[in-house]
């Protein structure tokens, strides 16, 4: 993810390049992510639809055009445990 002026998007290249560090976790530990989240402030739609095409859950306040409010998580809606 860039950071353009005060906004950061989650580009599709984005979605890729996390799918591949979760397969180097994979590969060094021997042990499956349980689950790929990705929280984001502004997420492109194409990246939401590749995001959902390869099991990656994101989590937004602000929802693209287009993008049906199932697809992403919202903020308000959810409890994140750290």
């Amino acid at each position: 993810m860039k950071e353009g002026g005060s906004l950061t998007c989650l580009r599709p290249s984005d979605i890729f390049q996390f799918m591949r560090k979760a397969e180097l976790y994979r590969e060094k530990t021997g042990r499956k992510p349980d689950k790929l989240i990705i929280v984001t402030p502004y997420p492109a739609e194409k990246a939401v639809e590749g995001s959902r095409k390869l099991g990656i859950e994101i989590y937004s306040k602000i929802l693209p055009h287009k993008t049906e409010m199932s697809t992403i998580k919202n903020l308000k809606s959810c409890r994140i445990h750290l």
